[in-house]
């Protein structure tokens, strides 16, 4: 793991225990912490967020246990090569209010290695579905 990404770590668990500390709002069903596992982007694209809120890609990481995975740090660089940064809440969820132009590449990063996926469209949770192909995003 690079040093930037064990910063990325660190600098999570320090903020895991504030809930709300970004994103959408506070509350759990109107904030950070909602509908993990559901097609963020469905809702939050520039096009169609009612709430004014969106994102440039979004998703949800979670264990091997079908739990929400919180500090895992999540890279992402665009076909315009910028990056972009962000560590999973304590819902799981990661999201990222900068333009990105797909393709993406996408790392998740933790203690136990990484894993990446190349040619992703920033709509995470729209493919990583329970029950669907690939299914969810499982980390580690």
């Amino acid at each position: 793991m690079s040093s930037r990404a064990r910063a990325t770590v660190a600098l999570a668990a320090l903020l895991l225990g504030a809930p709300g500390a970004g994103g959408c709002g506070g509350a759990e069903e109107n904030g950070p912490g909602m509908s993990p596992g559901e097609d963020c982007l469905g809702c939050h694209n520039p096009a169609g967020s009612a709430s004014g809120h969106w994102f440039g890609a979004a998703g949800t990481v979670f264990d091997g246990a079908g739990n929400p995975a919180a500090g895992v740090a999540v890279n992402l660089v665009d076909s315009r090569a910028r990056q972009v940064d962000d560590v999973t809440n304590w819902a799981g969820n990661f999201y990222f209010a900068q333009e990105l132009t797909p393709p993406l590449q996408v790392s998740v990063v933790g203690p136990a290695g990484d894993r990446t996926m190349a040619d992703a469209t920033g709509a995470c949770n729209s493919c990583h579905q329970p029950g669907g192909t690939p299914g969810p995003i499982v980390f580690p």
